[in-house]
């Protein structure tokens, strides 16, 4: 595992300057007038999210190119998807709570 990983961390390097990249781009796409905070979120989940879409594109055997074209893409959208969480957090919270009454009680039946 640890050999595979040291032949592709020149693909995850050039993953993670793209991801940068759009990252940057999904910035200057943002309104105006957003709390700095924002913008620190943005660049620090599209990073590592868009690394990761493209290590597991490589994974999974897609070409290079079409692994670049998930990277990035992954990028411009990991700001939507912690917006997203974030604003559905009560739902997602009631959502796992409910799941884990269910587990004890099919533990304890």
């Amino acid at each position: 595992m640890f050999a595979r990983l040291a032949d592709q961390i020149g693909d995850l390097f050039v993953f993670a300057a793209a991801a940068l990249i759009f990252g940057i781009v999904r910035l200057l796409l943002l309104p105006g007038g957003q709390p700095v905070k924002v913008y620190l979120a943005s660049i620090a989940t599209s990073i590592p999210v868009g690394t990761l879409a493209g290590a597991l594109c490589l994974e999974l055997g897609v070409p290079d190119i079409a692994s670049m074209a998930g990277a990035c893409t992954a990028s411009l959208l990991a700001h939507d998807f912690l917006l997203g969480i974030m604003n559905n957090r009560v739902f997602l919270g009631q959502l796992l709570k409910r799941a884990a009454e269910n587990l004890t009680d099919k533990v304890t039946k």
